[in-house]
């Protein structure tokens, strides 16, 4: 009987235990999510004044000019999104609490990877306006972007009457020629595959599912961006989401191979802001922690008992 009564401890312990630890996952990822987001906002609003103020200097005859202010309107949109992507992690719904815990290591993992693609994405855009041959070995795109701009811009216009004439509207149609194909597949068919995805290279379901619904809401989301920033002629912003769209569709299947095993015993570790934890190690602890104090409670009242 007494045996009983301490495998069943044992067994509210554990799972005790188990939403103790998931509860505590969850904290600390909201806390992680928050603090990412409070650091995005204000670099944001620290960009804002300097790029809008750089614009005022725009010279067509300086290409690294154009560069720079390109690939800081570039940066300033990855952030937008890297803002929205931590707002859609803090507001997804993680499951029930007792299997928090292993659901998150997928959520903290998704959160990474969609960083990483934000980061190639804004990479591949920054480079196709650099012209420096030590940087971009490839310049013919990027030069096709340059020679592009500088046509319709007149000698010594300011920026602001730029975006103000009919060369602009001019520029942005051609422009958005360009974009919407690359190496031979329109944006609209990049988009369509990656929709049209229902698995990823992480070979564990319920992993697979939380990234995969990661990257339908980043696709979608920059889908939907890409038609409004084309509406309203903002080629920069565009850009940036056509850049996400092409790079994902890229990568999609050479991003290498997640398996059971790789989770399961792949130690805990940090990247930049970003903290991820290994549910098998959490459960570990668990069950030795449960056991540890089951015995001590046993041992101590064996004693009591054989006082009796």
């Amino acid at each position: 009987m007494r045996k009983k009564i301490f495998i069943g401890l044992w067994i509210v312990l554990v799972i005790g235990g188990q939403c103790v630890m998931s509860a505590y996952r969850e904290y600390r990822f909201n806390e992680q999510l928050d603090e990412n987001m409070k650091q995005l906002e204000q670099q944001i609003t620290d960009e804002t004044a300097p790029i809008t103020e750089d614009w005022k200097s725009f010279s067509k005859s300086d290409p690294d000019q154009i560069s720079y202010l390109i690939s800081s309107e570039l940066l300033s949109a990855c952030h937008l999104y890297l803002l929205d992507i931590n707002h859609y992690f803090r507001d997804v719904n993680k499951g029930y609490l007792l299997e928090r815990t292993i659901l998150l290591q997928g959520y903290e993992y998704s959160l990474l990877d969609v960083y990483m693609i934000m980061t190639g994405a804004y990479n591949t855009g920054a480079n196709l306006w650099n012209l420096d041959p030590v940087i971009n070995e490839e310049l013919e795109e990027s030069e096709i972007f340059y020679e592009m701009l500088i046509a319709y811009v007149e000698d010594n216009q300011e920026w602001k009457k730029f975006i103000q004439s009919e060369s602009y509207s001019e520029f942005t149609s051609d422009f958005f020629i360009v974009i919407e194909k690359r190496n031979g597949t329109t944006l609209q068919e990049a988009y369509q595959y990656l929709i049209d995805q229902e698995d990823t290279y992480v070979h564990v379901e319920f992993y697979s599912n939380i990234l995969l619904d990661s990257y339908q809401y980043l696709i979608n989301k920059s889908h939907e961006n890409y038609l409004l920033h084309k509406e309203q002629g903002d080629f920069i912003r565009a850009q940036m989401d056509a850049e996400i769209i092409y790079y994902l569709f890229e990568t999609y299947h050479i991003r290498g191979s997640l398996q059971l095993k790789d989770i399961l015993f792949y130690p805990p570790f940090s990247k930049g802001p970003l903290l991820i934890h290994n549910s098998f190690y959490d459960f570990i602890i668990i069950l030795f922690s449960a056991s540890l104090f089951t015995l001590i409670i046993y041992i101590m009242t064996k004693k009591v008992y054989k006082k009796d």
